[in-house]
């Protein structure tokens, strides 16, 4: 609409500029006929009105079309003049005066008060020189109104021009400050970004373990490594000495390490210092600076940074980095990137001391469970080798009643005991103290061990208890006690919860190993349970107390099959009984024995 109304505005001053001037020629030729050159001029400025009013937009209002327009109306407009002949000096003088004017003129309207005094101050000087002039009988009164509207024109599209000059002036203004903020936010941003790689970086070495000793000296090392600095140094508190003392270092000689590493430094030699600290992430000093230096804590380096490690409101420690050229300072970026290692060191202290706390709490308690079950394996074997000893009639013959009672303590003693030694194989596992010892195992033999020591489990009459073993197994490479173990902790599992039925062991290649499978017909467990029921001291829901048990049998399982490399998996529905299903991967061609190539047979 703006650009609409601008066009109008140009057109009808133009109009008016040509009308003037054809008035201006037929008034001074006393209404006469013009000639036919005048006739073809001014018709064709008319017509070049109507062609520029077809023009775009953004042609009409550019810089170039004003100044070719101006240029053709002025040489055109003053043919026309000249060639009338009834035109003198002064009167040319005063017209391009006006141009002249409205060339230089701030605005259009300073211009067209420009024009009004000059046309004015004309006037004037003509009824001043004296003569016949009159302002009455003069052709003047036609003569200032077309100087009035040459002046309009030419001033209207000078101030066009200028604004039009002014606005692209100030876009480009706009243009500029944009690319600069565009400039500034992408050095911004690239310097976020260098800043989160090198913390990442940084993050990733300190999840890299959770020794302290051993993350310390990566940190040292990374910290190095993301400023480009020197050398880097990590002082711990320790409350047992009193003092700050050197746990790790990068870019240093083994003498100067050595110095560092015997050095303590107490809180009152660093008392100033450490206020700083509290409410400053990252201290930068050089040596040439007139401000206390705790030189102490940096041996060598002529310009330092200092970033606190905190626990809370404590400073447990400062990790520091150096520059040992004293024409170097670390950036405003390398402060931000050393503040991030400082919060990011503290974290992993936290964590790494948690560990340590919950390592040693979980020795103290396998230490106790071990200490514990051992006291009270002593005295339960003393009472069920007594008990024997009576249900024998070593100490004379027993009433049917008293057999009977003896048979109870001998069954929840054997409950019991069996409690224990899981408890101790449990602290065993939890300590990593078990270790694996493969050796050379036939399939066929263990199951024969599996069966006579499972006999005299074998105790409900309603339970029938089948061995399915495939006769062209060929030989693991396993620890023999710990599968052996494994089998019977699941074949104890399905004795336990098996009432009537049967219970079936099979053992059948699968997968370039063998499967031994435990199937029951007990009470099954809900599939909701069957994660749970892998957990320590954990039992399914729904099982009945009277069945016994510590809930560690099937945690055992899974853990020995860990260490082992093999692999349990759980099919059971409630009512319907459970399928424990252990696989073991069978021996290389390398160890010497056959490849296994038989499958099981699909469990239906």
């Amino acid at each position: 609409m703006k650009g609409m109304s601008n066009n109008r505005a140009f057109l009808i001053l133009r109009y008016t500029l040509i009308v003037a001037t054809a008035y201006l020629l037929v008034v001074e030729g006393s209404f006469s006929a013009p000639p036919v050159s005048v006739v073809l001029l001014v018709s064709a400025a008319l017509l070049s009105n109507v062609i520029i009013a077809q023009l775009p937009t953004r042609i009409i209002q550019s810089s170039l079309f004003a100044l070719g327009t101006v240029v053709c109306d002025t040489l055109w407009i003053t043919a026309l003049l000249l060639q009338s002949g009834r035109f003198n000096a002064e009167f040319f003088y005063l017209y391009f005066f006006v141009l002249l004017l409205a060339a230089i003129g701030e605005n259009l309207h300073l211009i067209v008060i420009g024009t009004v005094v000059v046309c004015v101050a004309y006037v004037y000087l003509l009824m001043a020189s004296g003569g016949s002039w009159s302002l009455w009988n003069s052709p003047s009164l036609i003569r200032l109104p077309f100087l009035f509207t040459a002046a309009s024109f030419y001033g209207y599209l000078v101030d066009r021009t200028r604004s039009e000059r002014r606005r692209a002036d100030k876009r480009e203004e706009e243009r500029n400050r944009a690319q600069e903020a565009l400039r500034d936010r992408t050095l911004q941003l690239q310097e976020e970004a260098q800043i989160s790689g090198a913390l990442v970086q940084v993050g990733r070495e300190m999840i890299s373990s959770l020794d302290t000793p051993v993350m310390l000296e990566r940190l040292c090392e990374v910290t190095t490594e993301v400023l480009e600095c020197d050398c880097s140094h990590t002082f711990l508190w320790r409350a047992e000495e009193e003092a700050y003392v050197a746990i790790s270092g990068y870019g240093d000689s083994q003498e100067q390490w050595e110095t560092m590493r015997v050095l303590k430094y107490p809180r009152s030699a660093l008392a100033r210092f450490l206020t700083r600290l509290e409410t400053q992430d990252v201290i930068q000093i050089r040596a040439a600076s007139p401000e206390p230096r705790p030189a102490i804590l940096e041996y060598g380096a002529h310009t330092s940074l200092y970033i606190p490690l905190r626990r809370g409101s404590e400073i447990i420690g400062i990790h520091t980095a150096g520059y040992r050229d004293p024409g170097r300072r670390f950036t405003r970026q390398q402060q931000r990137i050393a503040g991030g290692i400082g919060q990011t060191a503290s974290m992993a202290l936290a964590n790494a001391r948690l560990v340590e706390e919950l390592e040693r709490a979980n020795r103290v308690k396998s230490n106790f469970v071990a200490s514990m079950s051992h006291e009270l394996r002593t005295p339960l074997n003393l009472i069920i080798g007594y008990n024997d000893l009576m249900r024998e009639g070593t100490f004379g013959p027993l009433t049917a009643e008293q057999c009977e009672t003896i048979g109870r303590v001998q069954k929840s003693s054997r409950e019991l005991l069996e409690m224990i030694e899981a408890t101790l194989d449990l602290s065993r596992l939890e300590a990593q103290q078990v270790k694996a010892e493969p050796g050379e195992i036939s399939v066929r033999d263990l199951v024969a061990e599996l069966d006579a020591d499972t006999r005299v489990l074998r105790d409900k009459p309603d339970v029938e208890f089948l061995w399915r073993i495939d006769a062209s197994l060929p030989s693991l490479r396993t620890d023999p006690l710990k599968l052996k173990m494994i089998l019977k902790n699941l074949i104890v599992n399905a004795v336990k919860f098996t009432d009537r039925g049967s219970i079936t062991v099979s053992a059948c290649a699968r997968a370039e190993g063998i499967e031994f499978t435990v199937a029951d017909t007990g009470i099954g467990i809900p599939a909701e349970a069957h994660e749970v029921v892998f957990e320590p001291f954990r039992q399914a829901g729904g099982v009945p107390h009277h069945r016994g048990g510590a809930g560690l049998g099937l945690y055992i399982v899974r853990r020995l099959l860990d260490l082992l490399g093999g692999t349990i998996s759980l099919e059971s529905d409630v009512g319907r009984g459970s399928a424990f299903h252990v696989w073991i991967a069978s021996a290389s061609e390398a160890d010497g024995a056959r490849p296994v190539t038989a499958l099981c047979p699909s469990a239906a």
